[in-house]
């Protein structure tokens, strides 16, 4: 048994230092990217990823939050590639789809939009989850005020 896992070791040290020189070639071929990917990798917000974000005045008839919350997700995601997220089944409502993005999963691992049904519930576990996890996925979710009953559960623990 000792045996093995000492060959275990020898064989993570070549796997890590395969990662490493794979690693050092792509940042050579791609140095934006593979500096996105650190980047996010650490948790880190790109540099000025608030500066799209409007502002919005007071005024008599004033905006729905849902309606500005909508052009907030929007010129985060303009400038966070890592930011994603959905609701449940209320997208037209809660205004939290990415604009000129598809379906994660359905239309592409490369999407950015969730689309978890009318699952708060399971919704809010996913979005804790990813939120929890830390690192490259900056998550966000909504739904409405009378469902929160459903989606605190998951979402009311803290790390």
């Amino acid at each position: 048994m000792l045996a093995h896992f000492r060959e275990a070791l020898n064989q993570g040290a070549e796997h890590e230092q395969n990662w490493g020189a794979r690693w050092a070639a792509y940042q050579a071929e791609q140095p934006e990217l593979a500096a996105e990917l650190a980047r996010a990798l650490k948790g880190e917000l790109p540099p000025d990823w608030d500066a799209a974000i409007p502002l919005f005045e007071p005024d008599e008839k004033g905006e729905a939050t849902r309606s500005s919350s909508g052009k907030v997700i929007n010129a985060i995601a303009g400038r966070v590639p890592t930011f994603m997220g959905g609701d449940a089944d209320l997208a037209p409502s809660t205004r939290t789809l990415i604009n000129g993005e598809g379906a994660f999963g359905v239309q592409g691992f490369d999407q950015r939009n969730l689309r978890f049904g009318v699952r708060e519930h399971a919704m809010g576990a996913f979005v804790n989850g990813m939120a929890v996890h830390g690192g490259i996925i900056k998550p966000y979710s909504a739904t409405f005020f009378v469902f929160l009953t459903t989606c605190a559960p998951p979402c009311a623990w803290q790390p």
